[in-house]
């Protein structure tokens, strides 16, 4: 017996483009009573890379001590108006950087970082209105730097 079924395929809950697809299946009929019977696959993908596949999330040693940061924007912003400030890592070894920027009223809308090569990194924000803001640099599992901002 040939019929088709359609067979959907996703990722973190996200249906992978043109999924469900149809897709011929033939064999012996095996129970079916007419209902619509549904099975779930789950498949542990690897993370592939230019240099291979990685199996297992990488584990950085960089050195949050040694991260550096300076710049205008640490210190002072002008509400509507782009403020920008440098983070250099580059003697601080492989690590993950995440920097954000939050204020009295909640989170900044956008904060741009953007690598420069070498472990040096330029990041810009915009804060709309005048209120009291904060930056925080994490660099590992380390906070590297706190400001306040006005």
């Amino acid at each position: 017996m040939t019929s088709d079924q359609r067979v959907g395929f996703r990722e973190l809950g996200i249906h992978a483009p043109g999924s469900p697809f149809e897709i011929p299946v033939e064999g012996k009929e095996l129970g079916g009573n007419g209902y619509n019977e549904t099975s779930t696959v789950k498949i542990d993908a690897v993370a592939k890379t230019s240099k291979g596949t990685v199996a297992v999330v990488p584990e950085y040693q960089g050195d949050a001590s040694k991260v550096t940061a300076k710049g205008a924007g640490l210190n002072k912003f002008f509400p509507g108006r782009p403020a920008a400030f440098q983070i250099d890592t580059g003697l601080a070894g492989t690590n993950l950087l995440m920097v954000g920027v939050v204020t009295t009223k909640g989170p900044c809308e956008e904060v741009v970082v953007r690598h420069q090569g070498q472990g040096h990194y330029v990041c810009s924000y915009r804060i709309p209105d005048r209120v009291k803001g904060f930056i925080f640099i994490k660099y590992g599992d380390k906070f590297t730097y706190k400001f306040n901002v006005k």
